[in-house]
């Protein structure tokens, strides 16, 4: 069984038998199990101390099978895109290229395909 989205599910479910000494067949009464589907978490970007002090190492974390993409700006104004990953773990740890403004700024983001 699966989900495709988040949710509250009600099943109903009755289960038949045949006996066998007789070929009659039995059922049970009608069961309820309802389920409460989750969206996924969302991703979180940590920013950490780099292999030099003017460079810093970013830190991702999601659910495993998740497609991500990290995103930079210098203005907070065009987000472009840094990379993209299918996350094999949870965790991603990358460091970026060496800054040519004095500011930049990152967010990550799940991409649905």
């Amino acid at each position: 069984w699966a989900f495709g989205a988040p949710g509250e599910y009600q099943l109903t479910f009755i289960a038949d038998a045949v006996r066998q000494s007789d070929s009659q067949t039995i059922s049970s009464v009608a069961t309820v199990y309802r389920f409460r589907v989750l969206p996924p978490p969302k991703a979180r970007l940590f920013l950490e101390t780099g292999p030099k002090p003017d460079q810093p190492a970013l830190r991702i974390q999601s659910r495993t099978g998740a497609r991500l993409q990290l995103l930079e700006t210098t203005s907070l104004g065009q987000w472009t895109t840094n990379t993209a990953r299918l996350l094999a773990e949870p965790e991603w740890k990358l460091t970026p290229q060496p800054a040519t403004t004095p500011h930049r700024f990152w967010r990550v983001q799940e991409v649905f395909e």
